[in-house]
């Protein structure tokens, strides 16, 4: 949930970013923030499209772990439950639509 209020900020950053702009905070501060973004971004792109590479240690939850939650998805129901498996999943894909529209975002 915190990357994804990241994401959410980093793109509230980009939208208002303007470097002509008389007040520092949006000339000074935001292209700052812009930049923390951008590594941000760089550095989830490297660990979540990782699939399981020598770069991602077991804390990270990479494409592939999205794959196998959505094709295991009947036995996570079996194990906690309808509800808690859709809701999983359901913020998982959150997060992975946030990282992406993000990533589209920034170089858009």
């Amino acid at each position: 949930m915190l990357k994804s209020c990241i994401y959410f900020l980093g793109a509230l950053s980009l939208h208002f970013t303007d470097i002509t702009h008389p007040n520092n905070f949006f000339s000074v501060l935001l292209p700052l923030l812009d930049a923390l973004f951008l590594i941000f971004l760089c550095w989830q792109l490297l660990f979540f499209m990782s699939l399981n590479s020598g770069f991602s240690d077991g804390g990270h939850y990479s494409l592939s772990d999205l794959l196998r939650d959505i094709y295991d998805l009947h036995y996570d129901i079996q194990d906690v439950g309808l509800g808690r498996a859709i809701f999983d999943l359901a913020l998982n894909l959150f997060e992975v639509a946030c990282f992406f529209i993000a990533i589209y975002y920034y170089y858009g």
